[in-house]
Protein backbone atom coordinates (compact mmCIF):
# COMPACT_ATOMS: atom_id res chain seq x y z
CA UNK A 1 0.00 0.00 0.00
CA UNK A 2 1.39 3.38 -1.01
CA UNK A 3 1.48 5.92 1.84
CA UNK A 4 -0.52 8.98 0.79
CA UNK A 5 -0.18 11.13 3.91
CA UNK A 6 2.89 12.19 5.88
CA UNK A 7 3.48 9.75 8.71
CA UNK A 8 4.04 12.70 11.08
CA UNK A 9 2.03 15.76 10.10
CA UNK A 10 -0.58 14.04 7.84
CA UNK A 11 0.03 16.42 4.94
CA UNK A 12 -0.67 15.03 1.46
CA UNK A 13 2.05 17.21 -0.10
CA UNK A 14 4.51 14.40 -0.72
CA UNK A 15 7.28 13.63 -3.19
CA UNK A 16 9.23 10.41 -3.75
CA UNK A 17 12.93 11.29 -3.47
CA UNK A 18 14.78 7.94 -3.26
CA UNK A 19 13.98 4.75 -5.19
CA UNK A 20 16.00 1.55 -4.69
CA UNK A 21 13.66 -0.82 -6.57
CA UNK A 22 11.76 -3.77 -5.11
CA UNK A 23 13.21 -5.57 -2.06
CA UNK A 24 12.11 -8.22 0.45
CA UNK A 25 12.23 -7.24 4.13
CA UNK A 26 15.96 -7.00 4.81
CA UNK A 27 15.92 -8.54 8.30
CA UNK A 28 14.22 -11.73 7.09
CA UNK A 29 17.12 -14.18 6.92
CA UNK A 30 15.80 -17.42 5.44
CA UNK A 31 16.08 -20.81 7.22
CA UNK A 32 17.06 -23.76 5.02
CA UNK A 33 13.52 -25.21 5.07
CA UNK A 34 12.11 -22.02 3.52
CA UNK A 35 14.93 -21.52 1.00
CA UNK A 36 12.75 -22.26 -2.03
CA UNK A 37 9.95 -19.92 -0.97
CA UNK A 38 9.98 -16.75 -3.03
CA UNK A 39 9.80 -13.92 -0.50
CA UNK A 40 7.47 -11.09 -1.50
CA UNK A 41 9.23 -7.93 -2.64
CA UNK A 42 7.92 -4.45 -2.00
CA UNK A 43 8.94 -1.04 -3.38
CA UNK A 44 11.84 0.30 -1.32
CA UNK A 45 11.55 4.04 -1.77
CA UNK A 46 11.49 7.13 0.42
CA UNK A 47 9.07 10.02 0.34
CA UNK A 48 9.69 13.55 1.62
CA UNK A 49 6.91 15.68 3.06
CA UNK A 50 6.95 19.20 1.63
CA UNK A 51 5.12 20.53 4.69
CA UNK A 52 7.32 19.34 7.59
CA UNK A 53 10.34 17.89 5.78
CA UNK A 54 9.99 14.39 7.24
CA UNK A 55 11.32 11.48 5.18
CA UNK A 56 9.76 8.00 5.39
CA UNK A 57 9.19 4.79 3.44
CA UNK A 58 6.68 5.20 0.64
CA UNK A 59 5.18 1.70 0.89
CA UNK A 60 3.49 0.15 3.91
CA UNK A 61 4.71 -3.30 4.96
CA UNK A 62 2.97 -4.64 8.07
CA UNK A 63 4.88 -5.11 11.34
CA UNK A 64 3.85 -8.77 11.33
CA UNK A 65 5.53 -9.22 7.94
CA UNK A 66 8.66 -7.45 9.14
CA UNK A 67 9.08 -9.06 12.57
CA UNK A 68 6.87 -12.08 13.16
CA UNK A 69 6.33 -14.13 9.99
CA UNK A 70 9.82 -15.64 10.27
CA UNK A 71 12.20 -15.81 13.21
CA UNK A 72 13.83 -12.45 13.76
CA UNK A 73 17.60 -12.64 13.32
CA UNK A 74 19.03 -9.50 14.89
CA UNK A 75 20.81 -9.96 18.22
CA UNK A 76 21.96 -6.70 19.83
CA UNK A 77 24.62 -8.54 21.86
CA UNK A 78 26.30 -10.05 18.81
CA UNK A 79 29.48 -7.94 18.73
CA UNK A 80 31.87 -6.16 21.05
CA UNK A 81 31.05 -2.96 19.12
CA UNK A 82 27.36 -3.10 20.08
CA UNK A 83 28.16 -4.21 23.65
CA UNK A 84 30.42 -1.17 24.09
CA UNK A 85 27.82 1.09 22.52
CA UNK A 86 25.08 0.04 24.92
CA UNK A 87 27.46 0.39 27.86
CA UNK A 88 28.11 4.00 26.77
CA UNK A 89 24.37 4.56 26.28
CA UNK A 90 23.57 3.43 29.83
CA UNK A 91 26.38 5.49 31.35
CA UNK A 92 25.20 8.58 29.48
CA UNK A 93 21.68 8.12 30.87
CA UNK A 94 22.95 7.64 34.42
CA UNK A 95 25.16 10.74 34.13
CA UNK A 96 22.14 12.82 33.10
CA UNK A 97 19.82 12.14 36.03
CA UNK A 98 19.94 10.68 39.53
CA UNK A 99 17.98 7.46 39.99
CA UNK A 100 17.09 5.45 43.07
CA UNK A 101 17.80 1.71 43.35
CA UNK A 102 14.05 1.10 42.84
CA UNK A 103 13.73 3.23 39.70
CA UNK A 104 11.91 1.43 36.90
CA UNK A 105 13.66 1.31 33.51
CA UNK A 106 11.55 0.22 30.51
CA UNK A 107 13.13 -0.52 27.14
CA UNK A 108 10.88 -0.38 24.05
CA UNK A 109 12.00 -2.95 21.48
CA UNK A 110 14.48 -4.39 23.97
CA UNK A 111 15.73 -7.26 21.79
CA UNK A 112 17.72 -9.76 23.89
CA UNK A 113 18.07 -7.23 26.72
CA UNK A 114 21.57 -5.93 26.01
CA UNK A 115 20.86 -2.33 27.02
CA UNK A 116 18.92 -3.24 30.16
CA UNK A 117 21.74 -5.56 31.20
CA UNK A 118 24.02 -2.53 31.40
CA UNK A 119 21.69 -0.96 33.99
CA UNK A 120 21.58 -4.19 35.98
CA UNK A 121 25.38 -4.19 35.92
CA UNK A 122 25.15 -0.86 37.79
CA UNK A 123 22.90 -2.36 40.47
CA UNK A 124 19.63 -1.07 38.99
CA UNK A 125 17.61 -4.26 38.81
CA UNK A 126 14.07 -2.96 38.26
CA UNK A 127 14.08 -3.34 34.48
CA UNK A 128 11.45 -4.38 31.95
CA UNK A 129 11.81 -5.11 28.26
CA UNK A 130 9.06 -4.89 25.64
CA UNK A 131 9.91 -7.01 22.57
CA UNK A 132 7.57 -8.03 19.68
CA UNK A 133 9.60 -10.97 18.31
CA UNK A 134 8.77 -14.17 20.16
CA UNK A 135 12.12 -15.93 19.68
CA UNK A 136 14.05 -12.82 20.73
CA UNK A 137 11.92 -12.19 23.84
CA UNK A 138 12.50 -15.81 24.92
CA UNK A 139 16.25 -15.24 24.64
CA UNK A 140 15.94 -12.06 26.73
CA UNK A 141 14.06 -13.83 29.50
CA UNK A 142 16.62 -16.63 29.49
CA UNK A 143 19.26 -13.88 29.88
CA UNK A 144 17.57 -12.74 33.10
CA UNK A 145 15.84 -9.67 31.63
CA UNK A 146 12.12 -9.63 32.39
CA UNK A 147 10.58 -9.17 28.94
CA UNK A 148 7.02 -9.00 27.63
CA UNK A 149 6.39 -10.30 24.12
CA UNK A 150 4.32 -7.41 22.72
CA UNK A 151 4.46 -4.51 20.35
CA UNK A 152 4.49 -1.24 22.27
CA UNK A 153 0.90 -0.38 21.44
CA UNK A 154 -2.49 -0.24 23.12
CA UNK A 155 -2.72 -4.02 23.54
CA UNK A 156 0.13 -3.66 26.02
CA UNK A 157 -2.06 -1.65 28.42
CA UNK A 158 -4.04 -4.77 29.26
CA UNK A 159 -0.86 -6.59 30.24
CA UNK A 160 1.14 -3.94 32.04
CA UNK A 161 0.35 -1.95 35.18
CA UNK A 162 0.49 1.63 33.95
CA UNK A 163 0.05 2.83 37.53
CA UNK A 164 3.62 1.68 38.20
CA UNK A 165 5.31 4.63 36.52
CA UNK A 166 8.68 4.37 34.84
CA UNK A 167 11.49 6.72 35.81
CA UNK A 168 13.23 6.13 32.50
CA UNK A 169 11.90 4.85 29.19
CA UNK A 170 14.52 3.80 26.69
CA UNK A 171 14.51 2.93 23.02
CA UNK A 172 17.47 2.13 20.78
CA UNK A 173 16.94 2.13 17.03
CA UNK A 174 13.23 1.36 17.44
CA UNK A 175 11.23 4.56 16.89
CA UNK A 176 12.46 4.56 13.29
CA UNK A 177 10.84 1.09 12.98
CA UNK A 178 7.49 2.24 14.39
CA UNK A 179 4.50 2.91 12.12
CA UNK A 180 2.25 4.80 14.55
CA UNK A 181 4.53 7.11 16.52
CA UNK A 182 1.55 8.99 17.92
CA UNK A 183 0.28 5.88 19.68
CA UNK A 184 3.76 5.21 21.08
CA UNK A 185 4.18 8.73 22.46
CA UNK A 186 0.72 8.62 24.03
CA UNK A 187 1.64 5.39 25.82
CA UNK A 188 4.98 6.84 26.90
CA UNK A 189 3.14 9.82 28.42
CA UNK A 190 0.94 7.42 30.40
CA UNK A 191 3.78 5.19 31.56
CA UNK A 192 6.46 7.81 32.32
CA UNK A 193 6.56 9.48 35.73
CA UNK A 194 6.19 13.26 35.76
CA UNK A 195 9.91 13.75 36.46
CA UNK A 196 11.00 10.80 34.32
CA UNK A 197 13.03 10.93 31.12
CA UNK A 198 12.58 9.37 27.71
CA UNK A 199 15.89 8.58 26.01
CA UNK A 200 16.02 7.15 22.52
CA UNK A 201 18.37 6.69 19.60
CA UNK A 202 17.47 6.82 15.92
CA UNK A 203 19.61 6.92 12.76
CA UNK A 204 20.15 10.50 11.58
CA UNK A 205 18.92 11.46 8.11
CA UNK A 206 21.64 14.07 7.68
CA UNK A 207 24.38 11.46 8.22
CA UNK A 208 22.66 9.03 5.86
CA UNK A 209 22.59 11.58 3.04
CA UNK A 210 26.10 12.91 3.68
CA UNK A 211 27.64 9.44 3.72
CA UNK A 212 25.48 8.14 0.87
CA UNK A 213 24.55 5.34 3.27
CA UNK A 214 21.71 4.04 1.11
CA UNK A 215 22.15 0.56 2.57
CA UNK A 216 20.69 1.77 5.88
CA UNK A 217 17.39 2.09 4.01
CA UNK A 218 15.13 -0.95 4.35
CA UNK A 219 11.48 -1.73 5.01
CA UNK A 220 12.06 -2.21 8.74
CA UNK A 221 13.22 1.43 8.90
CA UNK A 222 9.96 3.30 8.45
CA UNK A 223 11.22 6.78 9.47
CA UNK A 224 14.38 8.73 8.58
CA UNK A 225 14.58 11.47 11.17
CA UNK A 226 15.87 15.00 11.03
CA UNK A 227 16.02 17.06 14.21
CA UNK A 228 13.51 19.42 12.62
CA UNK A 229 10.94 16.63 12.28
CA UNK A 230 11.72 15.15 15.71
CA UNK A 231 11.20 18.49 17.42
CA UNK A 232 7.80 18.90 15.75
CA UNK A 233 6.49 15.43 16.63
CA UNK A 234 7.80 15.57 20.21
CA UNK A 235 6.38 19.05 20.84
CA UNK A 236 3.00 17.94 19.51
CA UNK A 237 2.90 15.32 22.30
CA UNK A 238 4.12 17.74 24.99
CA UNK A 239 7.69 16.49 25.11
CA UNK A 240 10.72 18.75 25.04
CA UNK A 241 14.25 17.83 24.01
CA UNK A 242 16.56 18.61 26.94
CA UNK A 243 19.74 17.02 25.60
CA UNK A 244 20.79 16.00 22.10
CA UNK A 245 23.85 14.22 20.71
CA UNK A 246 25.05 13.10 17.29
CA UNK A 247 26.84 9.75 17.73
CA UNK A 248 28.67 7.44 15.32
CA UNK A 249 26.57 4.33 15.90
CA UNK A 250 24.57 2.86 12.97
CA UNK A 251 26.45 5.06 10.45
CA UNK A 252 25.39 8.16 12.40
CA UNK A 253 22.58 8.45 14.93
CA UNK A 254 20.86 10.89 17.25
CA UNK A 255 20.66 10.26 20.99
CA UNK A 256 17.69 12.26 22.24
CA UNK A 257 16.82 13.02 25.89
CA UNK A 258 13.26 14.23 26.51
CA UNK A 259 11.05 15.24 29.39
CA UNK A 260 7.43 16.19 29.66
CA UNK A 261 7.12 19.93 29.06
CA UNK A 262 5.54 20.38 32.48
CA UNK A 263 8.70 19.11 34.20
CA UNK A 264 11.48 20.22 31.83
CA UNK A 265 13.36 23.43 32.57
CA UNK A 266 14.47 24.29 29.06
CA UNK A 267 14.84 23.02 25.54
CA UNK A 268 18.44 22.11 24.74
CA UNK A 269 20.21 24.97 22.94
CA UNK A 270 21.77 22.50 20.51
CA UNK A 271 18.36 21.71 18.98
CA UNK A 272 18.29 24.92 16.97
CA UNK A 273 21.95 24.48 16.02
CA UNK A 274 21.16 21.06 14.56
CA UNK A 275 18.23 22.48 12.59
CA UNK A 276 20.38 25.33 11.27
CA UNK A 277 22.94 22.77 10.07
CA UNK A 278 20.21 20.77 8.34
CA UNK A 279 18.99 23.87 6.52
CA UNK A 280 22.54 24.89 5.59
CA UNK A 281 23.12 21.46 4.08
CA UNK A 282 19.83 21.81 2.08
CA UNK A 283 18.57 18.60 3.67
CA UNK A 284 14.99 19.40 2.72
CA UNK A 285 15.68 20.39 -0.92
CA UNK A 286 14.76 18.06 -3.78
CA UNK A 287 18.11 18.66 -5.50
CA UNK A 288 19.93 17.06 -2.56
CA UNK A 289 18.17 13.78 -3.21
CA UNK A 290 18.71 13.91 -6.97
CA UNK A 291 22.44 14.14 -6.28
CA UNK A 292 22.18 11.28 -3.79
CA UNK A 293 20.49 9.00 -6.34
CA UNK A 294 23.05 9.85 -9.02
CA UNK A 295 25.93 8.99 -6.71
CA UNK A 296 24.58 5.64 -5.52
CA UNK A 297 23.77 4.54 -9.08
CA UNK A 298 27.38 5.30 -10.03
CA UNK A 299 28.51 3.36 -6.95
CA UNK A 300 26.48 0.35 -8.11
CA UNK A 301 28.14 0.45 -11.54
CA UNK A 302 31.62 0.76 -10.01
CA UNK A 303 31.15 -2.04 -7.47
CA UNK A 304 29.78 -4.44 -10.09
CA UNK A 305 32.64 -3.57 -12.41
CA UNK A 306 35.18 -4.32 -9.69
CA UNK A 307 33.49 -7.61 -8.80
CA UNK A 308 33.22 -8.74 -12.44
CA UNK A 309 36.91 -7.95 -12.94
CA UNK A 310 37.89 -10.03 -9.90
CA UNK A 311 35.77 -12.99 -11.00
CA UNK A 312 37.13 -12.90 -14.57
CA UNK A 313 40.64 -13.18 -13.13
CA UNK A 314 39.63 -16.31 -11.22
CA UNK A 315 39.02 -14.65 -7.86
CA UNK A 316 36.49 -15.81 -5.29
CA UNK A 317 34.50 -13.26 -3.32
CA UNK A 318 32.57 -13.74 -0.10
CA UNK A 319 30.67 -11.23 2.02
CA UNK A 320 31.71 -10.70 5.64
CA UNK A 321 29.04 -9.69 8.15
CA UNK A 322 25.51 -10.80 7.30
CA UNK A 323 24.19 -7.38 8.25
CA UNK A 324 20.72 -6.11 7.42
CA UNK A 325 22.26 -3.18 5.55
CA UNK A 326 24.20 -5.73 3.49
CA UNK A 327 20.94 -7.13 2.15
CA UNK A 328 19.93 -3.72 0.82
CA UNK A 329 23.31 -3.41 -0.90
CA UNK A 330 23.22 -6.96 -2.33
CA UNK A 331 19.71 -6.57 -3.74
CA UNK A 332 20.20 -3.03 -5.05
CA UNK A 333 23.43 -4.07 -6.80
CA UNK A 334 21.92 -7.35 -8.13
CA UNK A 335 24.54 -9.46 -6.37
CA UNK A 336 23.63 -13.09 -5.65
CA UNK A 337 25.35 -16.45 -5.03
CA UNK A 338 26.67 -16.47 -8.61
CA UNK A 339 28.98 -13.58 -7.70
CA UNK A 340 29.24 -13.77 -3.90
CA UNK A 341 29.96 -17.39 -2.96
CA UNK A 342 28.72 -17.11 0.60
CA UNK A 343 28.39 -14.72 3.55
CA UNK A 344 29.90 -15.15 6.99
CA UNK A 345 28.80 -14.10 10.44
CA UNK A 346 29.18 -15.18 14.07
CA UNK A 347 25.51 -14.94 15.08
CA UNK A 348 23.77 -18.24 15.78
CA UNK A 349 20.58 -16.57 14.55
CA UNK A 350 22.06 -16.14 11.05
CA UNK A 351 24.57 -18.94 10.42
CA UNK A 352 22.98 -21.70 8.34
CA UNK A 353 20.38 -19.38 6.83
CA UNK A 354 20.22 -17.51 3.51
CA UNK A 355 20.18 -13.80 2.75
CA UNK A 356 16.74 -12.55 1.63
CA UNK A 357 16.38 -11.91 -2.09
CA UNK A 358 19.96 -12.73 -3.06
CA UNK A 359 19.73 -16.19 -1.42
CA UNK A 360 23.41 -16.37 -0.52
CA UNK A 361 24.23 -19.05 2.11
CA UNK A 362 25.58 -17.84 5.47
CA UNK A 363 28.48 -19.63 7.15
CA UNK A 364 30.45 -18.96 10.31
CA UNK A 365 33.50 -16.69 10.13
CA UNK A 366 35.62 -19.72 11.03
CA UNK A 367 34.58 -21.45 7.79
CA UNK A 368 36.30 -19.02 5.41
CA UNK A 369 38.26 -21.31 3.07
CA UNK A 370 41.67 -20.86 1.44
CA UNK A 371 40.22 -20.43 -2.06
CA UNK A 372 38.67 -17.09 -1.11
CA UNK A 373 40.62 -14.12 -2.50
CA UNK A 374 38.43 -11.14 -1.58
CA UNK A 375 36.30 -10.22 1.44
CA UNK A 376 33.39 -7.84 0.78
CA UNK A 377 32.74 -6.03 4.09
CA UNK A 378 28.96 -5.59 4.21
CA UNK A 379 28.67 -3.62 7.51
CA UNK A 380 31.14 -1.01 6.23
CA UNK A 381 30.65 1.08 9.37
CA UNK A 382 32.50 -1.72 11.20
CA UNK A 383 35.21 -2.04 8.55
CA UNK A 384 38.10 -1.01 10.81
CA UNK A 385 37.09 -3.63 13.38
CA UNK A 386 36.53 -6.39 10.79
CA UNK A 387 39.69 -5.67 8.78
CA UNK A 388 41.73 -5.79 11.98
CA UNK A 389 40.01 -9.03 13.01
CA UNK A 390 40.52 -10.79 9.65
CA UNK A 391 43.76 -9.30 8.35
CA UNK A 392 45.71 -12.42 9.40
CA UNK A 393 44.00 -14.27 6.53
CA UNK A 394 45.94 -12.21 3.97
CA UNK A 395 42.84 -11.63 1.82
CA UNK A 396 42.01 -8.49 -0.12
CA UNK A 397 39.18 -6.34 1.23
CA UNK A 398 36.35 -4.67 -0.65
CA UNK A 399 34.63 -1.97 1.39
CA UNK A 400 31.47 -0.67 -0.35
CA UNK A 401 31.62 2.90 0.88
CA UNK A 402 31.40 5.80 -1.51
CA UNK A 403 34.94 7.10 -1.01
CA UNK A 404 36.35 3.64 -1.71
CA UNK A 405 34.49 3.19 -4.98
CA UNK A 406 35.04 6.49 -6.78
Amino acid sequence: MIIKQCRLCKSDSLKKVIDLGDHPPADTFIPQKYKDIDLPRYPLSLTKCSACGHVFTSFYVSPEERYQRYEYSYDSSNSIVSENHFKDFAEDVLDTKDFSPDSLFVDIGSNVGTLLTKFKDKGLNNVLGIEPSENISKLANSNGIRTLNYFFDKTLQNNLDFNNKADCILSANVFNHTDDLGEVFELVLDLLSDEGILVFEVPYLLDLIKQRAFDTIYHEHVHYFSVKALKEILNSYDFEIVKLKNIDYMCGSLRVFCQKKSSSIYEALEVETFIENENSFSLFDDETYLSFMKDIKNMKIKLNSDIDSILKKGGKIIGVGAATKGNTLLNFCDLDHNKISYLTDTSKLKVGKYSPGSLIPIKHDDEIDNSVTHLLILPWNLSDYLVNKLSFMKKKFLIPQMENLK
